[in-house]
């Protein structure tokens, strides 16, 4: 037993008027936070921007990017969260919706800010190249509605890109980009292998255990891997079902899981998953999950994997969040509300009919979630309850109550030491406790006595115990 050569027992009555409580912070209660100034539509171009003429009307009149640009969000498309710079890249419009074929970011950075990073290519030409604007040099994609066909892939830093539904055209035209986030310009690939066969609609996500991206073309299932050459498809799966255009999906890579989730083609539900670890024969799954199922209906839900709770979080409206649990048979979703915590916001967020896609993502540097959906609207960030504010959400955090973002439990019992003085395990903290703290009192090799971690049993640590005193240890997220 090893001692700083401090008294021992004699002193710990004495050391008992040092007691104190840990100080509690109480600042992330969790809920859904308004961030202000971040409407999409402030950003939009002017109307007639460069010259751009209605191609239309018959280029008598300017065209009028201030009111249709609403379209870049509301003509199902969707959005991207790029890991390293903190921001939701948003693209979309296309079809009879919107022409211009500029990018967004919300940049989650100090003060939240949206930005357009690019112009509208001009003049806004209607059919001399299907896929491309002027200088028709692979520089300009013609502007389209996305679904869910945008990625960031963390590796290369880069921004993936794959089909939908053109502008002023309707078809698609299964032509990869990439776009570049470190100087704000797109270029056009010319990938090898199986190329997918053009579609609206597309499902896409990264995989960051492989750096692959899954995409889903409402035919088959294909791979894509990023090179400088143009990448290389591969195609995984043959004649599938195919699946309608509302649909959204994420990859869950603790379990090696693509997930999509939408609105099926007889109007129902559509949920389903493919195994793409290592050896998988990539057959499709049914995903028949019970509990809070009735948003499954939604078009294009909005999807994301929580690293924190290592589970898959659903969005399709409102204050309410969806978890699915894919480790209990039979899958369960299970639906929690949360209130508007920011005093600007006057209602919950609220879904656009055409879907959300990828516009809810998981933002690692915010460590929750962020929200875009309508341009005259700002965009939101969602936060779990963390009571103690020690950077550990409250539904997987091992003391709820005191600090502990080390998360050390020396017993292995879903209790951190910080809050378990319960040293036998019986369920409450009882003089037996108490006087096995007291024989280990300055030692410097007491694991489990040592509450605070701090190397040596001492006063902090009676004070710990004397504050949890006559009831369980915890409260722990992971001992509900």
């Amino acid at each position: 037993m090893k001692t700083l050569g401090i008294c021992k027992a004699s002193c710990v009555f004495a050391l008992t008027a040092l007691f104190f409580l840990p100080t509690l912070s109480l600042s992330d209660p969790g809920g859904w936070i308004e961030l202000p100034n971040t409407q999409l539509g402030a950003v939009c171009p002017p109307d007639g921007f460069n010259g751009a003429t209605d191609p239309i009307s018959g280029d008598i009149f300017p065209y009028d990017f201030s009111f249709f640009c609403i379209s870049v969000t509301l003509a199902w498309s969707g959005a991207t969260y790029d890991t390293s710079r903190n921001r939701l890249y948003i693209w979309g419009g296309g079809h009879m919706n919107y022409l211009g074929n500029e990018i967004y970011a919300l940049d989650l950075n100090n003060t939240p800010t949206m930005l357009r990073l690019t112009d509208p290519a001009t003049p806004l030409d209607y059919v001399t190249n299907p896929s491309e604007l002027p200088p028709f040099d692979g520089t300009q994609p013609r502007s389209r509605e996305t679904y869910d066909g945008l990625v960031y892939l963390p590796g290369p830093d880069k921004i993936w890109a794959w089909s939908g539904s053109l502008a002023l055209l309707g078809f698609p035209d299964g032509v990869t980009w990439i776009f570049d986030p470190e100087d704000n310009t797109w270029e056009r690939q010319f990938p090898s292998g199986d190329l997918p066969v053009e579609n609206i609609g597309a499902v896409s996500a990264y995989d960051p255990n492989t750096g692959f991206v899954y995409l889903h073309n409402m035919m088959n299932l294909y791979r894509y891997e990023y090179n400088t050459s143009g990448g290389v498809f591969t195609q995984l799966t043959m004649f599938e079902a195919g699946f309608y255009v509302h649909m959204n999906g994420v990859i869950d890579p603790k379990r090696n899981k693509f997930i999509l989730i939408g609105h099926g083609q007889n109007g129902n539900g559509e949920s389903v998953m493919y195994d793409i670890g290592q050896g998988s024969n990539f057959a499709i799954e049914t995903i028949n999950a019970v509990g809070d199922t009735g948003f499954l209906g939604a078009e294009a839900p909005g999807l994301a994997y929580d690293p924190q709770l290592e589970k898959v979080v659903a969005w399709a409206g409102g204050d309410t969040l969806y978890v699915l649990d894919l480790d209990v048979s039979p899958p369960t979703w299970t639906a929690e509300s949360f209130p508007v915590l920011s005093a600007q916001a006057s209602e919950a967020p609220q879904v656009l009919q055409q879907g959300t896609y990828g516009r809810f993502e998981y933002a690692s540097e915010m460590k929750g979630f962020v929200l875009y959906n309508a341009t005259d609207k700002n965009a939101y960030l969602f936060r779990w309850p963390d009571t103690d504010d020690d950077g550990v959400i409250d539904k997987v955090d091992n003391c709820i109550n005191i600090a502990n973002a080390d998360q050390r439990d020396t017993d292995e019992d879903g209790y951190g030491n910080i809050c378990d003085p319960d040293f036998n395990n019986n369920g409450v903290v009882d003089p037996f406790d108490f006087s096995q703290l007291k024989s280990r009192f300055g030692d410097t090799d007491a694991e489990l006595e040592d509450l605070n971690g701090n190397g040596v049993v001492d006063p902090f640590d009676f004070s710990l115990l004397k504050s949890l005193f006559g009831t369980a240890p915890g409260p722990s997220g992971l001992n509900p």
